[in-house]
């Protein structure tokens, strides 16, 4: 496999994850429209066809930070040029990547003349689409937010959303969304109250857009105290997510100060509650990567969770906030080459416990995975002769 097509899909899919594209030119002049304005992990960033190397079609999708000039990873930055005929941008690293449609449901209105764009419902890969619930958390009022996070600045700042999502106007949104192609939503939320309170509200706007809506839901919190409540959330939603976030326990109370407060031993109760509730591959946590952590403790954890039924899933930090400034994520100071063998073992790891990602079938970003290189990962492994 080691020169295979799908090796090389897979490698320059990670280098251009951990590294980002430079935005794309046309005659010199960089395109200022692509560069990505979010921050964190994960998702925010650019959503594009990627042409694959097995067939090459434009078969998979990718979420991909797209860096300014002015920015400080942007020494690190792949090269790209544009075709504006055919709409493809064309990395150095001989990745090929096609701009996707904009749904039309983003531009449209509610009944009510409310702007959809107002709801903050954004569509991912693989006909995914995620908003959020609340953005308001009360880790921002402690001042101990998540570094890397900007739910508050972004959400309630740059976009003057809602401190919380309107029930009825969301669910008529979602109804939208579902008619024109979006098959699948995840929904996250900040921590407005007790997690156990942000859970119960969860519970109910799950169950009014299942009332409404034939759409798959994937729902993300905290850790609550009531584990009956996962078994409640369970009869309405698809999936779930309750991420860790950082493994090194170290890392992870100076990375997340207040999600911190709550022990591992609260999620690994949490995850066990979850698998016996919407059974395995249907409860994923994640990891980042960039703040020094040792990969063999990242495995490690991974196996353990597995061991529970677990999935998790390797983001890599897309530094923007102010607490993040000129940080420079770990991985770039190392070669692909152990991030790719941080992948690879991590998806050994996984389907040696029997789990899977199901893409384009499971709820949300357990069935997208468009921010990340795990499926591609795991597609080796798994053929891999043991």
């Amino acid at each position: 496999m080691q020169n295979s097509p799908q090796m090389t899909q897979f490698r320059r899919r990670l280098e251009l994850q951990s590294r980002g594209i430079a935005p794309p030119t046309v005659n010199g002049v960089p395109l200022s429209s692509f560069i990505s304005k979010g921050t964190g992990a994960g998702p925010q960033g650019k959503t594009f066809h990627m042409r694959s190397a097995v067939d090459n079609e434009f078969s998979s999708m990718i979420s991909l930070p797209i860096y300014g000039l002015d920015h400080w990873l942007g020494a690190y930055a792949i090269q790209s040029e544009y075709d504006s005929l055919k709409k493809i941008i064309t990395a150095t690293n001989g990745a090929v990547l096609k701009s996707r449609t904009i749904p039309s449901f983003l531009r449209a209105t509610l009944k009510d003349g409310t702007p959809m764009m107002e709801i903050g419902i954004s569509t991912h890969c693989y006909a995914t689409a995620v908003s959020v619930y609340a953005h308001e958390c009360k880790h921002f009022a402690d001042g101990l937010e998540c570094r890397y996070c900007e739910l508050e600045p972004v959400g309630k700042g740059i976009n003057e959303w809602a401190a919380k999502q309107d029930i009825d106007k969301f669910v008529e949104a979602v109804a939208l969304a579902s008619q024109q192609g979006v098959r699948s939503l995840t929904i996250t939320s900040g921590t407005f109250a007790d997690n156990d309170v942000v859970v119960r509200e969860l519970i109910d706007l799950v169950k009014k857009i299942k009332e409404r809506v034939n759409i798959s839901v994937h729902i993300q919190h905290e850790p609550v105290k009531d584990l009956s409540l996962i078994a409640e959330t369970a009869k309405y939603a698809d999936s779930l997510g309750i991420f860790l976030e950082i493994l090194d326990e170290d890392i992870r109370k100076e990375i997340c100060p207040g999600k911190s407060r709550c022990s591992r031993d609260d999620y690994i109760r949490n995850w066990e509650a979850a698998v016996a509730a919407y059974g395995k591959n249907s409860v994923n946590t994640t990891c980042i990567l960039g703040f020094g952590e040792k990969y063999e403790k990242v495995l490690q954890s991974i196996d353990e969770f597995a061991s529970i039924g677990v999935l998790t899933t390797l983001l890599l930090v897309r530094p923007h906030s102010n607490h993040l400034v000129n940080m420079v994520p770990s991985y770039l100071k190392h070669s692909l080459d152990d991030l790719v063998s941080l992948y690879l073992e991590a998806a050994r790891r996984m389907h040696h416990r029997g789990l899977s990602f199901g893409v384009g079938n499971s709820a949300g970003c357990i069935g997208c995975q468009g921010c990340t290189s795990m499926v591609e990962a795991y597609e080796i492994a798994s053929q891999e002769v043991v």
